[in-house]
């Protein structure tokens, strides 16, 4: 593990520490899946910057109070890698299948292995087939 990775799962732990069945972000490596997506990775990198070094090192207490200090002064980033890390966290298989136990909803993704939509029936368009052309011909 580099100590980016390493950084960025400590800083995720602190964000998503599991619990209640829930994984902690180390336990499904959520770093590793944040920096495999680049539209994740971009904003995990841009608060790995902002962070001081040594952050990973930090006591729990004084991590907490870092973040939150970053939160204050960088918000756009911070908010970047929030939405970056629950879209990671939320969607991993681990975590989508407490969702279902603990609540009974199927937990999929919406495609292409997701919910099972019926066949395309051509009679919905009935209505909008006898309608008049509605644009102006030239």
């Amino acid at each position: 593990m580099t100590d980016k990775t390493e950084t960025l799962a400590v800083l995720l732990d602190e964000l998503l520490p599991g619990g209640e069945d829930f994984p902690a972000a180390q336990a499904i490596d959520l770093a590793g899946r944040l920096l495999g997506r680049p539209e994740w990775a971009k904003a995990a990198e841009i608060v790995l910057i902002l962070l001081p070094e040594g952050f990973a090192a930090l006591a729990p207490a004084l991590r907490v109070g870092k973040l939150r200090d970053l939160e204050a002064t960088e918000r756009q980033a911070f908010d970047a890698l929030i939405v970056s890390a629950y879209s990671a966290y939320y969607t991993h298989a681990a975590v989508r299948a407490v969702i279902e136990a603990k609540t009974g909803y199927a937990a999929g993704p919406p495609q292409p292995a997701g919910f099972t939509l019926p066949a395309f029936d051509p009679a919905v368009l009935d209505v909008v087939r006898r309608r008049p052309p509605s644009y102006r011909r030239p």
